[in-house]
């Protein structure tokens, strides 16, 4: 399981009254005739068509809405059922600071500016910042910072920012992102990113949010405990999926950050700064620590398995070759899921089996040990063959 997600069989299901229309019925219609019979000593049992009944069927369909609106808002103020504001305000709880919703963040990427050609000016050419970029697609890129061009250079790079925040402007590759919109500064013929544009992230969602809740009580610690570390890592961007912190017992006061991103992509520039800002922030690192944040490091190993189909179902054949397809790709995606997990060939296994295979072959990888510094991938190039059709 990777880091933040909310492990919701830690805190057992509730239910704060009962919803079950036939149970409330029954009750209803029960009580109705007992009470019938103490009143007249006459016993009386409400036929289906018996207008009583029917009038009470009425009172028990309003009954049942009435006691589904109490149990969702009885549950909408725990933090396991809690959705959309209802959350937000279970993490008012913990202040603005830690627990206020994260809001979407903005891709980044970096922009190289290019003078004329052939043009060597005797001093510097300033870019400043806010001069903007746009891809093809019409998605704009501003400069965070004045880009100095030094006397008798020609380009120069620096940092810049969608104005839009969100996952949309992620993914603009090397020199996508390569019409000035608007500058000031002399003699600038073109710009281009020279780096892929990431960082950019929705709206903290319901899931991720809730898990942060459940882990901020670790962040009031002042003493930098590793799961106040992760906490304030995941806070940095919504799209943080898993943080792995280590520290060198040899070497004190050094911190070590490994964030990881949804999907198993490892974390660009932008995220790593984002990172460093939150957790080496005066108010939240130790005085005495020195944080570092870094990518982990990528095991990537190449697997090579064979399967084979129980000739007993030759006739789901097609369909159970692309299940187990699909139990492999998933496989791979599990494997790259948390940081430190170990290479688990056994695990493929086990999906490809659910997924209806008779047996499975393994070549490569052998099970393999990843340390808390390290994320296991699994090579693109990995061959899963089908052997056909085989008796028991």
């Amino acid at each position: 399981m990777a880091l933040f997600q909310y492990d919701s069989s830690v805190v057992p299901d509730i239910d704060f009254c009962q919803k079950d229309a036939s149970v409330i019925e029954s009750e209803i219609i029960t009580n109705y005739e007992q009470y019938f019979y103490l009143q007249t000593r006459i016993s009386k049992s409400l036929a289906r068509g018996d207008p009583v009944r029917l009038f009470l069927l009425c009172m028990i369909y309003q009954m049942t809405v009435q006691r589904s609106i109490v149990d969702s808002t009885g549950k909408e103020n725990l933090i396991k059922y809690a959705h959309g504001p209802d959350l937000d305000n279970i993490g008012a709880l913990y202040g603005p600071k830690r627990g206020s919703r994260l809001p979407a963040a903005y891709a980044g990427c970096t922009i190289q500016f290019t003078l004329s050609n052939n043009l060597t000016l005797t001093t510097d050419s300033i870019v400043p910042s806010g001069t903007l970029v746009q891809a093809s697609d019409g998605t704009q890129f501003a400069t965070t910072q004045d880009i100095t061009i030094s006397a008798g250079q020609t380009n120069a790079s620096g940092p810049a920012q969608a104005l839009i925040a969100g996952s949309a402007a992620n993914g603009y590759v090397a020199g996508q992102i390569n019409l000035l919109v608007q500058w000031s500064a002399p003699f600038l013929i073109g710009a281009v990113n020279t780096t892929t544009s990431g960082g950019g992230a929705d709206v903290e969602d319901d899931d991720h949010y809730r898990a942060r809740i459940w882990m901020a009580p670790e962040s009031f610690s002042v003493a930098g405990p590793k799961e106040a570390y992760e906490y304030w890592a995941a806070s940095a961007n919504p799209d943080i999926v898993d943080v792995s912190v280590w520290s060198d017992a040899s070497v004190a006061g050094q911190v070590y950050i490994y964030p990881l991103m949804s999907g198993g992509v490892l974390p660009d520039s932008t995220v790593i700064n984002q990172v460093y800002a939150k957790c080496n922030a005066d108010d939240i690192r130790p005085l005495t620590d020195q944080v570092f944040v870094q990518a982990p490091t990528v095991n990537q190993v190449t697997a090579t398995m064979e399967y084979w189909i129980d000739s007993a179902n030759a006739q789901f054949e097609q369909s159970i070759m692309a299940a187990v397809q699909s139990a492999w790709l998933a496989w791979q995606t599990w494997q790259s899921s948390e940081i430190g997990l170990d290479i688990v060939p056994s695990k493929a296994i086990q999906m490809m089996i659910d997924a209806g295979a008779k047996r499975i072959q393994v070549t490569a990888p052998a099970f393999t040990v990843i340390d808390e510094k390290s994320l296991a991938v699994i090579d693109p190039s990995s061959v899963l063959t089908y052997g056909g059709l085989e008796e028991k």
